[in-house]
Parts: structure tokens; sequence; C-alpha cells
């Protein structure tokens, strides 16, 4: 797995430096290291990069005591060239070697130290500014900003400045930037003071572009431990560790109900008078698992063949024309769209957006909504104290399985109806009380299924309210039927309640 680590040390000329450096290298093996504010020029700056243990690097100077940057990587796993450099950043190509997938590729990188000086920082943002119009492709920008986004990335002290924070977001917007999130504690950085004047700022991070992060879904981004320095060092890990997956539970996906065989499909299993509304989802669910294997699996393997048969048709009809060719031609250009239509619906579905425009097939923006959707759920670590995290993801489990139990079981014993006689709730007249045990009438069941949003979060079967809502003609009966099982089995237990 290739990692990468960023980290503000605040001075290399310490004893502490190179022992927490080592140490850094020995937990995580990473493949390249970005050490900020070296407060080291020349030949000193030399001795002391090459006592890392990297095999190449770049060596930006400090201005006296301030800044410096260096860039370290082993040659046998990433290949860089360093493109140019400044005082507040190191610009790079970065292609990895042995990498049965990601070798075929290569992507930008831009180590960043913003200088605390405002007017300083200015430069970089306008620097980087530069970068992103002359560089297309993915683009990872990373290191110690100097800024929050918002007051939400800072702790005590005064409020942020507004107009600071506003440069620093414009510019990361014009180069088309996203934060790509972290696991770990929040803040990055303490000015190390006591309690009364602690100030805990978010200001190490990494920004990405949408191709970069599309060639690197599974990235993650950890606030590492602070120690002997008051910034907290960043490990990025490109491919995020393997977890077992548990089976999935069945979802239906909205570009089935569009095909033309899903209605003839349904309609037979919910038209089964021998068949209860429980017998009804199980066969729906079975019958599409199997159906959607047998149409969709393959819609990637189908969209490239098509492409390939395509492009060999265009081959032969520039040689010679040919009727029977063209007419293929149109069917498999048909054939096309309807898969690109299917593809779009596919990640449509997926990326849970609430909005597109019709005819629109920006798969690149949902593909990029799916990413951030399962990054954002994916649990990376927890907290178990003020200063433990846990990151082991069978301990994760235990820990998660623990709280509930204990959340959900409980020894107090309580009689829900003497709790809410104590209340002094006035009591409903009888009129109002039958209409809450009446029995919902076919109106009401068809007005409450339609002013549903079709394809929010399904229910434990895995359909969602727009499967009942296309095939209504077809599932009334049997879904009427259940609730109207269901109002009567709560009159049922009211009653005994009564009694």
């Amino acid at each position: 797995m290739m990692k990468m680590l960023s980290w503000n040390c605040r001075g290399a000329t310490k004893m502490e430096f190179q022992r927490r450096i080592m140490d850094l290298k020995r937990q995580h093996s990473p493949s390249i290291m970005l050490i900020l504010e070296t407060k080291l020029a020349g030949t000193a700056a030399r001795e002391a990069v090459a006592k890392c243990g990297f095999s190449c690097y770049n060596v930006v100077d400090s201005e006296g005591r301030a800044g410096g940057l260096w860039l370290l990587w082993n040659d046998e796993d990433v290949c860089i060239d360093v493109v140019t450099s400044t005082y507040q950043a190191i610009h790079a190509i970065v292609k990895v070697r042995s990498h049965p997938i990601l070798s075929k590729f290569h992507w930008f990188l831009s180590g960043v130290y913003g200088r605390p000086q405002f007017y300083i920082r200015l430069q970089l943002w306008n620097e980087l500014r530069e970068v992103a119009k002359h560089f297309s492709g993915p683009w990872l920008v990373i290191g110690d900003f100097n800024d929050v986004v918002d007051q939400t990335e800072k702790f005590g002290g005064a409020p942020i400045n507004q107009y600071r924070v506003q440069a620093y977001t414009d510019c990361m917007s014009d180069c088309n930037l996203m934060d790509i999130g972290y696991s770990g504690g929040k803040f990055t950085w303490v000015n190390m003071r006591e309690n009364n004047q602690i100030i805990r700022e978010r200001i190490d991070r990494a920004w990405a572009n949408p191709d970069w992060r599309l060639q690197f879904p599974n990235a993650i981004l950890s606030h590492l431990p602070r120690i002997s320095s008051d910034h907290n060092p960043l490990l990025l890990q490109f491919d995020s560790p393997q977890y077992k997956t548990r089976n999935k539970p069945f979802r239906l996906e909205k570009f089935w109900l569009e095909h033309p065989q899903f209605q003839d499909l349904i309609s037979p299993i919910w038209s089964n008078p021998s068949f209860c509304t429980a017998h009804c989802i199980k066969n729906t669910q079975s019958s599409i698992q199997v159906w959607s294997r047998e149409t969709f699996d393959n819609i990637f393997e189908k969209k490239r063949e098509l492409n390939a048969r395509l492009a060999g048709i265009h081959r032969a009809l520039s040689l010679k024309p040919s009727a029977f060719l063209t007419t293929l031609e149109r069917d498999l250009t048909w054939e096309y769209e309807r898969i690109l239509k299917l593809e779009e619906d596919l990640w449509f579905m997926k990326s849970r957006t609430n909005w597109m425009v019709d005819g629109d097939r920006n798969s690149k923006f949902f593909h990029l909504s799916i990413i951030r959707h399962r990054s954002h759920n994916r649990i990376h670590c927890l907290r178990v104290s003020s200063d433990e995290w846990i990151n082991d993801q069978g301990a994760i489990t235990n820990l998660i399985k623990d709280h509930f139990k204990i959340l959900f079981s409980s020894s107090l014993l309580c009689s829900y109806h003497d709790s809410f006689s104590n209340l002094g709730v006035s009591s409903m007249a009888f009129g109002e009380l039958s209409m809450l045990d009446a029995i919902p009438n076919d109106m009401e069941i068809h007005d409450a299924l339609f002013g549903l949003k079709s394809f929010k979060a399904p229910g434990p079967d895995g359909l969602h309210p727009g499967f009942f809502q296309k095939l209504w003609e077809s599932v009334k009966i049997p879904f009427a039927l259940i609730l109207e099982t269901s109002s009567l089995l709560l009159l049922f237990r009211l009653s005994g309640m009564s009694a």
C-alpha cells in the first residue's frame, strides 16, 4: 500500500527531529515524505536530509530561520520529477513504479507551506492558481496552509479573519480543489499554552481535484499523534485497507424500473392470489436479483464491446460503403445510447443526488459523488477516550456491538400505562379517537404513498416508494391489504391494553 507523510516539524535542528522521523518511517513506511518549516539551509540542510533514509530528495532552503521545505522519496517506489519550487511550495510530477494499477498513471503533487504572514500567503494562492491554469490532470495539494476554512476549525483565541478565510477558500474554488477529509482528531496545530489560553486549529490538510479523487477513490488522510512539534503529522494512504464485506442487503435500483421487461417480471408475482404480501416482497427480491445478473451485470463490458464494434464498422465503412453495415451501425448506436442511459441512472442512484438535468450524462460528477459519500460513511477509526483512538476494524466492530448491547439492555421495568396516566394530558373525544382507529381507505393509502419522495432511503425490504408508485396498479391490492392487516392488529392490541 502506497503512503505519503506530511509534517511541519518546526525545525530540523532539534535532537528529537531525527528520532521522530525514523519512528514515523518504521511505523508507516512512506514512499513519499514532505517535511515543512525545517529552518535549515545550505550544507546543514543537505546533511540533515541525507540522514532521513530516503534515496532521493529535493530541498528548498529556509530564509534565515523562516520556512524550508523538503520533499523526500524512495526511487524504487515512485518516480518524481520536480517541475519547480518556491519558498512556499514544491511542485512535482509523480508516477508510481511498482503498483499493478497506479503505475499506469501520473499525477501532479504540490507540497506547500503557507507562510504565517498573510500578504506572503496571498502569493501562494496566486501560485496555485497559475498551476491550475497550466496543468490538467490529477492534482494533490498537501501541507501546512496556515489558515482555516471556517470557525469550526478553530478552538480558542480571537474569531477567525473572514477576509483571510475568503481569500483561502476562493483560491481552492478557483483551482477546483476539494478537501479530501480526514480521520482522527479534528485539529492539527496547538499553541502549547495553558488551558485558559490554548488555541487549536486545523491548518494542515490535503486538497485534491476531481481527477485525483477519481484516480484514488479510497485514499484516506489520517491525523497522527503530535510529538516533537506543535503540528500533527498527516498520513495519506492512497489505497484504503481492504475490509471484509458482509453480504449486501437487497436495494432497488431506479434504472430497473425503466427497463421494458421489468413490469412483466413483477406483475405476475403481485397478482398471484396465493401469495401474501411478505411472499410477494421476497419473490420480488429474488426474481429481480436473478434478472439483474442476467441483464445488467455486464453493462460496462457491453459498453466496451459496443465501442469496439462501432469502431470496426467505422473503419470498414471508410473503406467501402455497405447498406448492411450502415443499418448495423444505426442499431448499435441506439443500443449504445440505451447503455449510456442505464449507466447514468446507475451512477445517479448510487450517488444519492437529488437533482439532475435530463439528458446530461455527467457520469464523472455522479461517480465523484459516490466516492465522497462512501468516504464520508466509512468508519476508519473511533475514539474510545479523550486521547485514545482505535483503527483496527475488528476492534471497531466489537466496540460498536458492545455499545448497542449496553444501550438496548436494561433492567428497568416500567408500565407505559402508569407513566402516561401521570402526565395530566387531557383525553381525546370519542370521535377523534375513532378517527385514529379507522382503517385507511384506498384513497388515503394512495395519497400517503405518492406523497413520499420516490427514491430516498428504502425500508428493510430494499424497495423504495418509487417501486410501489411505478407499479401501483399491480401492487395496490396486496399493498393495501398489509396496511389493513396492520391496522386491525393495532386495534386488537389497543383493545387488549384498554381491557
